[in-house]
């Protein structure tokens, strides 16, 4: 069952103020809180923008609402995480040469490169500090 009456009430908005807010009659905004319509996605989204709530937690996929965020923002940051994974499988292709450096004369991939980067990152921050682990 989707979340769309509850959410309309805990807002304290009327069927015809949501109606009113995502251009569409009060009746066919209750035939979608009763089930009796399917909204389109489109129409899923306008709803969840207008109720400041995600579409999987207004069409009762997910429980939780996501601290303030838009669906537009929950869909970058799914974009963002499927570009890195791509990125991160480029990467660690040993077999492609653009991923590869050669540093004092040793082959190193990215892989390496990054454990690299990251000694250096903690070396550092151990540098700064005394045997008691206080700052110098």
């Amino acid at each position: 069952m989707n979340k769309i009456a509850d959410t309309r009430k805990k807002k304290g908005l009327t069927l015809k103020e949501l109606g009113a807010m995502v251009n569409l009659g009060s009746n066919t905004i209750s035939r979608y809180e009763t089930g009796k319509r399917e909204p389109k996605l489109e129409t899923w989204q306008k709803l969840a923008d207008a109720l400041d709530v995600s579409v999987p937690y207004l069409t009762g996929l997910t429980d939780s609402v996501p601290d303030g965020l838009t669906f537009d923002e929950i869909q970058a940051v799914i974009d963002d995480e499927i570009a890195m994974i791509g990125l991160i499988d480029k990467l660690n292709d040993h077999s492609n040469p653009v991923t590869n450096a050669e540093i004092n004369g040793r082959r190193k991939t990215a892989y390496d490169l990054k454990n690299t980067f990251e000694f250096q990152r903690i070396k550092k921050a151990a540098d700064g500090r005394t045997s008691d682990g206080s700052n110098k």
